[in-house]
């Protein structure tokens, strides 16, 4: 592999890195401004999951848990699944826009396919 290439991989290796840590501090920073809120996207995972059981277990509910930013689930009046920021898939979106933005191209068609892609890879790694 000669230098350019090595160089090319490089950068490109460390535009991923560099912004998978930028998102990561913003969305800590979010977190922290959010305070004993859940944030809206471990509500979206709590509502997918909260569908899918109903499809099989009428009886589930779910709320938001007192001073916690966490979602609990409960089946006939007991606590069965807790959701809470770490397993909302939140790292998987920052890791999918981190390597969307690290290929050369057209800005605009980056934040476009981010907004229209960026709900599907949470889903898909509840379904």
């Amino acid at each position: 592999m000669d230098q350019t290439k090595k160089k090319s991989l490089l950068f490109f290796a460390g535009k991923i890195v560099g912004l998978y840590f930028l998102l990561n501090v913003i969305y800590l920073f979010w977190l922290h401004f959010l305070g004993n809120q859940v944030d809206a996207i471990t509500y979206f995972v709590a509502i997918s999951s909260q569908k899918v059981i109903v499809y099989f277990t009428p009886n589930v509910i779910f709320q938001e848990a007192v001073n916690s930013p966490k979602i609990l689930f409960f089946f006939l009046g007991r606590n069965i699944i807790t959701v809470s920021e770490g397993c909302n898939g939140a790292s998987v979106l920052i890791t999918f826009i981190s390597s969307i933005f690290a290929f050369n191209g057209n800005f605009n068609s980056k934040i476009c396919f981010s907004i229209f892609a960026a709900p599907f890879s949470i889903s898909f790694k509840y379904y």
